[in-house]
């Protein structure tokens, strides 16, 4: 009859084993991923190619460089040292005048390789006497751009022209109430920015995320389950019309291109929005009421408005869904290089 304490060395020889075992195991799949895809890939971007930001809610993180993948596009993308996504075209001549935009996942070039978002099709266009300046942060609102902007203008070499570009959605987003960044509420007869330092930190951080940065079987195993997500949501949320506008989401919008347009003139700048123009505006009918809002608010406040939908939908011969991915409202490729033929000639006119 064995005695109690060689009965527990035995369960505690098997535990080890088996936890050498499985730890073995793991760091041969480990190693094995990162010889098959020397890229990691991702299917949640915010996550992925961000980091916390304790005034915006995220930033950009520096140096990235990973795969953006869905079930439709596979792309490559590389942040700067920034934090910001790096230009594939030539390089600027040094004190080039700067054109900085400022948008949301259209800007900064959702499900389009290197050198495709439009940003850099004009800064190939333009050459290397202007520096385009992406600062197009994914997920992104316009409260959100307001505050990266005031950090901009603070930095040389100041912008030349700074160019917003204004997502339909951004009227809502402005508003919404989120612990992870900031946004408006009302008070009174005035719109004023709350959750700025942001409470609820931002993205998650800590040592579980940035384990999960590194690893590649962990990216591997979250890149499947958000890929899941991703077709759920899909299949859930559909693409029915968006709620008519409140007057909390129209003021609150005024309030943000305001400070942005006063922010620019003392520095030297001039402000230009641009519409996103979304996969409904290519169908014939009456502009979108929130098309109509933001042309409204820019002719208000005499801002230069630059809409893209009238090109995109005079070379869109395929119908609608030709200059955007199929299961999401973003521009593909060609949707890119039509917006950047529209920003090129419209910011080069005199």
């Amino acid at each position: 009859m064995s005695s109690p304490t060689r009965t527990r060395g035995n369960v505690l020889a098997r535990i080890a084993l088996i936890t050498f075992t499985v730890v073995a195991c793991l760091l041969v799949m480990e190693l094995a991923l990162r010889v098959v895809s020397p890229l990691q890939r991702f299917a949640n971007p915010l996550h992925a190619f961000h980091d916390p930001d304790p005034d915006v809610g995220w930033r950009g993180r520096p140096g990235v460089h990973a795969r953006f993948a869905t079930a439709e596009f596979d792309c490559e993308v590389r942040h700067d040292a920034r934090g910001l996504r790096a230009h594939e075209s030539p390089v600027p001549h040094d004190g080039a005048p700067v054109w900085l935009f400022l948008g949301d996942s259209f800007t900064w070039g959702w499900g389009v390789d290197q050198g495709e978002p439009f940003t850099d099709l004009l800064q190939a266009s333009v050459g290397p006497s202007i520096q385009v300046e992406n600062r197009g942060l994914s997920g992104s609102g316009t409260v959100q751009q307001m505050l990266i902007l005031r950090k901009r203008l603070a930095q040389e070499p100041k912008p030349e022209k700074v160019i917003v570009v204004f997502c339909p959605n951004d009227f809502s987003d402005c508003v919404e109430p989120r612990t992870d960044r900031p946004f408006m509420v009302r008070d009174g007869d005035r719109m004023v920015v709350t959750n700025c330092p942001v409470e609820g930190g931002g993205l998650q951080s800590g040592i579980g995320r940035a384990i999960s940065s590194q690893s590649r079987l962990i990216s591997t195993i979250r890149f499947a389950v958000n890929r899941i997500k991703s077709r759920v949501r899909q299949d859930r949320d559909g693409s029915g019309p968006s709620p008519s506008l409140t007057s909390d989401e129209i003021d609150s919008a005024r309030e943000c291109l305001s400070q942005m347009l006063a922010a620019c003139k003392a520095s030297g700048a001039a402000l230009t929005v641009m519409y996103t123009s979304m996969r409904g505006d290519m169908l014939p009918g009456p502009d979108s009421e929130r098309r109509v809002a933001l042309r409204t608010l820019c002719n208000e406040l005499a801002i230069p408005f630059v809409d893209p939908t009238d090109a995109m939908r005079a070379q869109s011969d395929t119908g609608p869904d030709a200059l955007f991915f199929a299961q999401d409202n973003h521009w593909n490729p060609d949707g890119h290089r039509i917006v950047a033929e529209v920003i090129a000639q419209s910011l080069s006119a005199p």
